[in-house]
Parts: C-alpha cells; structure tokens; sequence
C-alpha cells in the first residue's frame, strides 16, 4: 500500500508566521505520540502569548481525532520541507474558522473522523482559531484557493511520512 504523497506544490517557505506555530505544533504532536516519554508540544503556543484555553482546545481536538479517526492522518516529520495533505486540509481548517466558514471546517473534519466526533471537535478547532486571531495569528484565507493535496496513488512519486497522528 502506498503511502501520503506530499505535494512539492505546498513547500513550507510560503507559510507565515501563524502558519509555520501551527505546522510545527502540529508536527511535534503527532512525534511526541510515539515516545514513550511525551514531550511537550505547547511550548510555542505558549510563547506565542496563547492562553491555556487555546492551548487546551488544541489537546482536546487531538484526542478527539486521535481515539475516532476514520483512517490515520499523514503528519510529517520536522525536518520535511513540504506539507502532507493532512496538514494543508489542517491550516486550512482554522483558517476557515477564523474566517467563520465553520461548514468548511466540518467537512475537513469529517474527512478524519465520524460526524458525531467532528460535532464535538469543531467547538474545540474554533476556540482556537478564535485565540490565536485575538493575539494577531491570522491565517490567510489562500489556503481555499489552492489545489486539492495530491493523494497517493501507483506510479506518484513519494516520500516518507515519518509520523503519523492516529
């Protein structure tokens, strides 16, 4: 079985800011899950002035992708300079909601987990959408205009995926 293409179309030099604290949280999230000594994942959240609401809306919204995924989520390692699908339907996720295109942050949703748990993770994804753009962390709504992530398929070119969230 093949897996996660990531797309040399998603290149992690035109992120900002905003973008890069969430990628690399995100990233050091899904290495810490496979310690078997957690590592703290929130330091840059922290040191990016996010209350310990946004920071426990975030803890939240992993567990609930974590224990209900309707298949696992490609999340690369820290040294990978391109996105996998997973993390750009990520990014684009909060920034539809601070954008408030929750039904857009639904079906992204949706993509990872059952409705009923993506009920329950949408008010988590939002909070902290909603912390991050009170402390100046907004997202560019690009992230709707640019093509759909390349999934995998025979004969693509790959590359390794050295975590994954599941």
């Amino acid at each position: 079985m093949s897996g996660p293409v990531m797309s040399e179309e998603l290149p992690l030099n035109i992120l900002r800011t905003p973008e890069l604290l969430l990628l690399a949280t995100l990233r050091l999230f899904a290495q810490s899950a496979w310690r078997e000594t957690p590592m703290d994942w929130s330091d840059g959240l922290r040191a990016a002035g996010q209350p310990p609401a946004s920071i426990d809306a975030l803890t939240r919204l992993f567990e609930i992708i974590a224990v209900a995924p309707r298949r696992r989520l490609a999340i690369a390692c820290m040294h990978q300079t391109v996105l996998t699908p997973d993390e750009y339907r990520f990014l684009s996720m909060i920034a539809a909601l601070q954008h408030k295109a929750a039904d857009e942050a639904r079906e992204t949703l949706q993509i990872w987990v059952a409705p009923a748990a993506a009920r329950l993770a949408l008010p988590c994804a939002r909070l902290l959408a909603e912390g991050l753009a009170r402390q100046g962390y907004r997202l560019p709504r690009r992230w709707r205009h640019l093509p759909e992530p390349i999934e995998a398929s025979a004969g693509s070119l790959e590359r390794p995926v050295a975590f994954y969230l599941h």
